[in-house]
């Protein structure tokens, strides 16, 4: 894949701000909100001409779209560690456990074995 078509899919304030919706779960929004000022600076900073001729074959830096997808890519990494700290995965089985077992202790007896609402 050359620069251009990477350039292509940079994501923009448009596509951030479209209907995209993680369902209440992470999205990629809430990490570069987090850090918008500097998002905004490193995507501005995406599209510079080359420095030299070294930078890239194109018209625009290379070196600059690197530092955007670092950024990009560290931003991605914060959130994976923010959700799984939220998520706490290595308890989830047992969370899972107690949170059923909590559940039989309130279901209703019945005097049949008839389905509630049946």
């Amino acid at each position: 894949m050359g620069t251009a078509e990477l350039r292509g899919s940079i994501p923009t304030p448009g596509l951030l701000r479209s209907k995209t919706d993680g369902f209440g779960l992470w999205t990629l929004s809430r990490g570069l909100a987090r850090q918008h000022k500097e998002y905004y600076e490193q995507l501005s900073n995406s599209d510079n001409s080359r420095r030299n001729d070294y930078d890239g074959r194109g018209n625009l830096s290379d070196r600059a779209l690197g530092e955007f997808a670092r950024f990009f890519l560290q931003g991605m990494l914060d959130q994976i560690a923010f959700m799984t700290d939220l998520l706490q995965l290595h308890n989830l089985s047992r969370r899972i456990e107690r949170y059923l077992q909590f559940e039989a202790l309130n279901i209703p007896q019945n005097s049949g074995n008839e389905l509630p609402g049946c």
